[in-house]
């Protein structure tokens, strides 16, 4: 009903800026915390298991951990209302 109600771009990709300005450096900060911390875990010789359980773990804390205040506003830009004017969405 919204996309039909608001047409393709307004009802369906509503936010879609600020998610791709969100995952874009978040993915970047998962992969190079996780590659630095698997190649450290090698190189203390931890079973391949634990390596890549530890790196991948200690990669989506940190990426989470910097990424989530931006992911809450995110959040709460697409749960406006339609109507909000854009000047109110900032505030």
């Amino acid at each position: 009903q919204r996309v039909a109600e608001l047409g393709l771009s307004r009802g369906l990709l509503q936010g879609a800026g600020a998610t791709a300005l969100k995952e874009c450096p978040s993915y970047g900060v998962y992969f190079l915390v996780y590659e630095e911390a698997r190649r450290s875990a090698e190189r203390l010789a931890w079973h391949p298991v634990v390596a890549t359980l530890a790196a991948g773990g200690l990669a989506g804390c940190v990426s989470l951990g910097m990424i989530h205040p931006v992911d809450v506003v995110k959040s709460r830009v697409q749960a406006l209302p339609v109507t909000t004017p854009r000047a109110d969405c900032s505030t």
